[in-house]
């Protein structure tokens, strides 16, 4: 399990971006901690609250939450915060189709906010352009990159979220979501 102190601490740093900070599901035995292990579609992927009463959320709930709840993962709700996911998924090619892109764009991504997923791959989080418009929630970028934004949750590792230890070095982790470059 991760060390509660350091768990706090990227707890507060997603906080003090202006994210709500959520309680997920965790891994128990290959399976999800949830009510529907057996036959859960996200094994330790979901919120394990209620996304439609989220309000205001203080420091002082961050930590409640952390102390009532310590086996959980953390998560973030999207809506509202025009931040966009990029998720690259090795399995499906994303790691390749997105060496490939920034090949074409003859620079890499700029360096943001990175979280490494249980099966190797990215989360990488940007901030729409303030001129920019979100005109859907979810789409394919590339072959294994999918985009997200505006809606649900998404799940965050803080155990190699901000060390970077297993991200590739264009996409060390100790960076606020900078803003998306527009192509």
């Amino acid at each position: 399990m991760i060390d509660l102190e350091y768990k706090a601490w990227c707890a507060l740093q997603l906080h003090d971006l202006g994210l709500t900070v959520l309680r997920v599901h965790y891994p128990v035995d290959g399976l999800c901690s949830c009510r529907g292990a057996w036959t859960c579609g996200s094994p330790a992927k979901h919120a394990a609250c209620s996304l439609k009463d989220l309000g205001e959320q203080s420091e002082d709930d961050v930590y409640r939450m952390l102390r009532q709840y310590p086996p959980h993962n953390l998560g973030v709700s999207l809506p509202g915060t025009r931040l966009v996911v990029l998720d690259v998924g090795p399995a499906r090619g994303g790691d390749q189709a997105l060496a490939d892109f920034e090949a074409r764009r003859r620079e890499p991504l700029p360096p943001t906010l990175t979280v490494v997923t249980g099966k190797g791959g990215l989360h990488m989080y940007y901030r729409l352009p303030d001129d920019a418009e979100l005109v859907c929630e979810r789409m394919w970028l590339l072959h294994g990159v999918n985009v997200k934004a505006a809606a649900g949750s998404w799940w965050f590792r803080p155990v190699e979220a901000f060390s970077g230890a297993n991200t590739p070095s264009s996409h060390r982790s100790r960076h606020l979501p900078c803003c998306l470059p527009m192509c």
